[in-house]
């Protein structure tokens, strides 16, 4: 099975070196990172990831748009997007599913649960 690439995005650059760390090294995901929203549509775009971990508060263009947009683009709309956030209140979660997230992680980052979540999906996607 070839390695499955996942897109972190998110302008905390010190966890996207341990989304990195630990979904890389402890996960055995290729990770590729962006510091922006709208970095991460370019990359999205560019390298069409398996999956994409995306927070919902950055400066410029939040992590709801970048959803929206992604999910409106018929070359990556079929990339499973998980919302990667401090956001914990109900309302929140049930917007960005509305939207097109598959699931939503709350900060702080329980690794282990998001790197289950990430191979189940996959692997259901692949087979």
């Amino acid at each position: 099975m070839t390695t499955k690439r996942i897109l972190c995005i998110d302008d905390d650059l010190s966890l996207l070196k341990v989304l990195e760390t630990r979904l890389g090294i402890g996960g055995g995901f290729d990770v590729i990172t962006a510091d922006s929203a709208e970095a991460g549509l370019k990359l999205a775009r560019k390298r069409k990831p398996d999956a994409i971990l995306l927070d919902w508060s950055m400066p410029g263009l939040s992590g709801l748009e970048a959803l929206k947009l992604l999910k409106s683009d018929g070359k990556v709309t079929w990339i499973p997007i998980f919302m990667l956030t401090g956001r914990t209140k109900m309302e929140d979660v049930e917007t960005a599913l509305d939207d097109g997230a598959l699931g939503y992680f709350t900060k702080p980052v329980n690794y282990d649960l998001i790197i289950t979540r990430l191979r189940r999906t996959l692997e259901t996607r692949a087979g």
